[in-house]
């Protein structure tokens, strides 16, 4: 067999091969879907859910934090409800996503957390999530259990940024003791200024009288 010959055969049977391994979708980087973090994502109408996953309380029992981003396009939304497998869910701070903007639950200087009370999940594990919208609707993931350590450490609901404090209330002062309250003077309305009067010396002079010798009726 030539050079040429055996040249064209092995191109031959390597188009096919090459051809298998273009269609495998379990190594295909274009058609195989997956999450770039350890949380999972979702796609709902124009809201998009990136890297929703569960930080695992301190201690068993406790409240576990649910840490994502939700991003909207043209539409903004609201989230409405969340409910979670083996949890109470409780929402706190931001729930309206504004048209092209996002808000990001979980963060250790955010208000805007998502609560999950008495948790019962496993760690490495999965939870089911629901998370529903007032206009999208409602979409179902399986986000996964993670240990608050690493990346995750101090996420837990204990070590979280409390609100900003209102400001405090104005003190009243309390009237001194033994002090009374003037009484406007009879005569004048309250506040009014009342002129006392003063003597002013008079132009004129008394005269002193003085007692004169009376004369000696007798010679």
């Amino acid at each position: 067999m030539s050079t040429r010959r055996r040249t064209a055969l092995a191109g031959a049977l390597l188009v096919p091969a090459l051809a298998a391994c273009g269609t495998n979708p379990e190594t295909s980087a274009v058609t195989r879907n997956y999450a770039p973090a350890d949380g999972v994502q979702a796609i709902l109408g124009d809201l998009r859910v990136l890297n929703a996953l569960v930080v695992e309380p301190a201690e068993e029992g406790g409240t576990a934090i649910l840490s994502m981003t939700i991003t909207a396009g043209d539409q903004g939304d609201t989230l409405q409800d969340v409910t979670v497998s083996d949890a109470t869910a409780r929402i706190e701070g931001e729930t309206e996503v504004a048209a092209g903007s996002s808000v990001r639950y979980g963060a250790p200087s955010s208000t805007d957390q998502i609560l999950l009370e008495d948790f019962q999940g496993p760690v490495g594990g999965n939870v089911e999530l629901t998370l529903l919208f007032e206009e999208a609707g409602s979409v179902v993931l399986n986000p996964p259990v993670v240990a608050p350590t690493g990346y995750y450490e101090g996420l837990t609901a204990d070590q979280l940024v409390s609100p900003t404090p209102g400001p405090l209330p104005t003190p009243t002062l309390a009237p001194t003791p033994g002090a009374t309250q003037e009484e406007p003077a009879v005569g004048r309305e309250e506040g009014e200024e009342v002129s006392e009067p003063t003597a002013e010396p008079s132009g004129e002079q008394t005269p002193e009288s003085s007692a004169e010798p009376t004369p000696d009726a007798t010679p």
